[in-house]
């Protein structure tokens, strides 16, 4: 049995706060309970009552005489925590009560100290009794299936595929309300975590993973103190069923009241982007985006391939939806075999538009109700065709409920025998609201216009190739095993009371994990220039080694194009200088003298341990670029080889890159290696904060890390 059952499986409920007046959420929620059917025990706990709603009420937990596995807490935050003890008692007695919603606030989401301090005493005293805690602050769970419900504002709903978990209950309750009217989506599992004193996202989310009624996850996220073990989860979920998450706390507004609202943690919002974007979660740009994604997810199949087909009786809005489609990087027309469409050509007018372009139909106002049935079963039986968009409006001269009848008929003998997606949009969609009603009921979503649609179907193609990714490699992300390889390098700066490497550490650490660096020596003066033309190619770049410069050419302490002893010896006076003037009391420990590396592009290479997220690595154009174009991609360390080659396309530098015209051409296999070994060593070597290579350049057998630094933590 697992330890989430007793809150979704209960054989009784106790209701602690329960109340005769209908005005208040302790009578609420005793209603719901009966309205949903619940076959389990029902008990009021009120030392106030006899009996509500005729159920005996009971003056303590303790005294409740039947089976209790869930408790629900509805009392001011101070009697809640000293309800707890009462249910500790239980559990220990009786060896029942082993979960409880706290629906009460007034806990940590305060901010206060005495806020957090109940919210301890709350915790400690039900987790010493081995009792498990959804909330406080939160409006509990409802499950469809097993009839249960905490949720004062939702009662007996309809079944289906979605799971919901929150960091919101309002916002969660909403998405039910907007769907419920014409039943766009069948509610699995609603779970309203509030604070999370106990019970958290991650232990939800992969509990519905493995749920049988939950085909589709919901998850509205304000912001966790450990984001990185809720994408662990997400990675081995996605592959099953989709996760759609909706992150709130974008902007510093937004993140400061996401932390008044849960007391929630929001971190840094790109890191949650690329999470998603690595481990298959669909993160829905919007609340309407989020609303929509999941009721398609809820009721279609995930399409098996990216080729649309359009059929539409109204031109403009069927022209709005190729111009949808023609802005997706996903989306493709279908092209229909010859017999397809000679047997569309019998059935359609002349006037109307058919196939141009490919994948498009326009029936004209000719359609009937008819018409759509065949034309649906002929698309529905192509097997170059994985999904179909129809645009309907209402018309006065064809029946709303003939016209489902018949669209729903071409589905269930057709689309739904081939697994193909199926879409529709209808303008004006509340004059067509029978329609509308019969289409949704079958399973079959519609949307308001035609941009809708086209962007839905987009994320479901989008959501299959992510997948597709997880399976075909090999993710080595999770778990953080690090090895603390190279510590030596760590205890050598820190003997020396430095926080960084300097750059012949950084470049020896370098050439560890097989990056190159740029050959070069060491000499402590002027004086021992006379020696560099005989182990090195002139030009050089000659560099200043400090304990106290870590970024050299904010100082001076950087000459590049060095092409003799002499110059070397000008350059070793001149950063000697121009360091002394720019950094009081500074020690120099010497100069690094490189061989110079030119390239007509410049790249960056870096990597930084996140408070939130942990090791987390960057890659875009380097030198001037990286601070003029923030044209930048980020990725969870470590990561695999198809991660870094990810990165790279998605960047200008990529273009640059494989250009030919540029003359540059090089193949970009050995820079996604470089990058995957910098992952691997920031994930790697805990001691390591921060790592920057700038420049990386391109040379004839890869690629050389012209400048490194290690930051140590």
């Amino acid at each position: 049995m697992h330890s989430l059952d007793s809150f979704f499986k209960p054989r009784g409920i106790a209701v602690v706060g329960a109340s005769a007046d209908h005005a208040k959420p302790g009578n609420a929620i005793l209603r719901r309970l009966v309205e949903m059917g619940f076959k389990g025990g029902i008990y009021p706990v009120n030392p106030r009552e006899k009996e509500i709603m005729k159920l005996r009420c009971y003056s303590s937990v303790v005294d409740v005489d039947g089976v209790v596995d869930l408790v629900v807490l509805l009392l001011p935050a101070q009697r809640a925590v000293e309800a707890a003890r009462d249910i500790a008692e239980r559990a220990a007695q009786v060896g029942d009560a082993k979960a409880v919603i706290c629906v009460s606030g007034g806990f940590k989401e305060l901010g206060t100290e005495e806020g957090v301090e109940r919210e301890r005493k709350l915790t400690d005293t039900l987790k010493e009794a081995g009792v498990r805690l959804i909330g406080p602050n939160c409006l509990g769970i409802i499950d469809t299936y097993s009839r249960v419900t905490t949720n004062f504002d939702v009662g007996n709903y309809p079944a289906g595929g979605l799971s919901i978990i929150t960091q919101s209950g309002a916002l969660a309750t909403s998405l039910l309300f907007w769907a419920l009217r014409y039943r766009r989506i069948g509610l699995s599992k609603f779970i309203s975590l509030g604070n999370m004193a106990d019970v958290d996202i991650v232990e939800v989310l992969n509990y519905l993973g493995e749920d049988e009624n939950t085909r589709v996850i919901a998850l509205y996220l304000e912001g966790i103190e450990n984001p990185r073990r809720l994408f662990q989860t997400a990675q081995q979920v996605t592959p099953r069923k989709p996760v759609v998450m909706l992150k709130a706390g974008k902007s510093e507004l937004g993140s400061k009241a996401a932390k008044s609202h849960t007391g929630a943690l929001t971190g840094p919002d790109i890191l949650y982007t690329i999470a998603c974007r690595q481990t298959g979660v669909i993160r829905a740009e919007s609340l309407l985006d989020f609303y929509e994604t999941l009721h398609a997810l809820e009721k279609q199949p995930i399409p098996r391939g990216n080729r649309v087909f359009i059929l539409t009786h109204i031109g403009g809005p069927g022209t709005l939806c190729l111009d949808e489609i023609g802005r997706t990087e996903n989306l493709d027309m279908a092209v229909i075999t010859e017999k397809a469409r000679e047997e569309i050509r019998r059935m359609i007018a002349p006037t109307a538009t058919f196939c141009r372009p490919e994948g498009y139909i326009d029936v004209t106002a000719s359609h009937t109700e008819e018409l759509h049935n065949k034309i649906l079963k002929v698309l529905f039986n192509e097997e170059n065709v994985d999904a179909v968009i129809q645009i309907m409006a209402p018309s006065r001269f064809l029946s709303e409920r003939l016209m489902a009848e018949n669209v729903v008929d071409a589905y269930e003998n057709a689309g739904r025998k081939h697994g193909k997606t199926f879409l529709n949009v209808i303008t004006y969609s509340d004059s067509a609201s029978e329609c509308k009603m019969i289409l949704e009921e079958k399973g079959l979503p519609t949307f308001d216009t035609p941009e809708i649609a086209v962007k839905v179907l987009s994320t479901m193609v989008n959501y299959r190739l992510q997948v597709e990714k997880l399976k075909d490699r090999y993710n080595k992300l999770y778990p953080l095993n690090p090895s603390n390889k190279f510590t030596k390098f760590r205890e050598r700066a820190e003997k020396a009371g430095r926080k960084h490497l300097l750059e012949p550490e950084a470049y020896e650490l370098l050439r560890n994990i097989g990056i190159q660096v740029p050959k070069y020596t060491i000499i402590r003066n002027a004086g021992e220039a006379e020696g560099v033309g005989d182990v090195l190619d002139f030009p050089v770049v000659v560099k200043v080694v400090s304990p106290h410069v870590i970024h050299k050419t904010d100082v001076g302490g950087v000459v590049t194009g060095v092409s003799s002893v002499g110059e070397v010896v000008k350059a070793v006076e001149v950063i000697s200088r121009n360091v002394a003037a720019k950094v009081s009391g500074v020690g120099i420990d010497g100069f690094l003298v490189q061989e110079m590396v030119r390239s007509r592009i410049e790249l960056s290479v870096g990597a930084v341990r996140d408070e939130y997220f942990g090791p987390v690595v960057e890659f875009g154009l380097g030198g001037l670029f990286i601070e003029a174009l923030r044209d930048v991609s980020f990725r969870l360390a470590p990561l695999t080889l198809e991660d870094a080659l990810d990165m790279i396309r998605e960047t200008k530098a990529y273009n640059l890159l494989t250009s030919r015209r540029l003359g540059i051409g090089i193949k970009v296999d050995k820079l996604a290696e470089l990058i995957v070994g910098v992952g691997e060593l920031i994930a790697g070597e805990e001691w390591i904060k921060e790592i920057d290579l700038n420049p990386v350049m391109p040379v004839e057998d890869g690629f050389v890390a012209v400048d490194g630094r290690v930051i140590i933590q």
